[in-house]
């Protein structure tokens, strides 16, 4: 069923494309249901559907509906500013190497030959400078992410970009962009990047005739926590490596 995120990175989760493509899942899944009502009985086919993310509509699209702050924020063109900057400023010609996935790759053969206190420099000088462009929320080092005691009732997003940080692949900066501004090389299309409810909120749903059904649970909970619940439900162990409770709601 992953067809569909083909489908929706190059053309948009509100195109012509993705709702046609919803309704071949749609058929596919009836079909898949089916089968196993007539096979096994409905009384014995327990459906769990979810997925690993959402997607961010297009920006273009959402700017034209009225949100003017809503943009795309091509990578190549920040990192030229950038790079523009740092030389002015610093003398350092093509400091940044590249910016993926948020992360802003430095040149290590210059930066690492710097002196800490000229690295330090460098790093906020280029941070204030990010932050006043367009479309940009903040910016940290992972160093600062990841010594910053966020708790996920209060500051649930910025938890979200610490539990991006990777000690040997993230980059010297990471940027979190503001709602709907779309930071990505691509100009046109959309990907999936951002802790925000359109990238985060994905449908989780598990039904079974007579016993979960016609039932809405409201809680705030994880896709990581259908593995345990199944587990539960066929009463065998749970993923020795989960640390998520069974979904709440279903056995009460």
């Amino acid at each position: 069923m992953s067809g569909l995120d083909k489908v929706g990175h190059p053309f948009g989760p509100e195109s012509l494309e993705s709702i046609d493509m919803l309704y071949h899942i749609d058929r596919d899944i009836k079909r898949i249901i089916d089968h196993a009502h007539k096979r096994y009985g409905a009384a014995n086919t327990l459906v769990a559907l979810t997925a690993d993310h959402g997607i961010i509509p297009i920006p273009e699209l959402v700017h034209k509906a009225g949100y003017s702050d809503a943009r795309r924020i091509l990578t190549a063109d920040l990192k030229k500013t950038v790079n523009d900057f740092a030389e002015k400023k610093f003398g350092h010609k093509e400091l940044i190497t590249g910016i993926v996935s948020n992360n802003v790759y430095f040149n290590h053969k210059i930066f690492d030959a710097l002196a800490a206190e000229e690295k330090r420099k460098i790093l906020s000088a280029v941070k204030k400078y990010l932050m006043r462009q367009p479309g940009i929320k903040h910016v940290w080092t992972p160093q600062e992410l990841a010594k910053t005691d966020y708790h996920m009732e209060l500051h649930d997003l910025e938890s979200f970009c610490r539990n991006q940080i990777e000690t040997h692949r993230s980059g010297q900066l990471y940027i979190f962009v503001h709602p709907y501004n779309l930071l990505t090389n691509d100009k046109f299309g959309v990907t999936h990047l951002s802790p925000y409810d359109y990238d985060t909120h994905i449908p989780l749903m598990v039904y079974q005739k007579g016993k979960f059904q016609s039932k809405r649970v409201m809680d705030i909970v994880w896709a990581q926590q259908v593995a345990p619940t199944l587990a539960y439900v066929l009463q065998v162990p749970r993923p020795s490596a989960s640390t998520y409770n069974v979904l709440p709601g279903l056995f009460i």
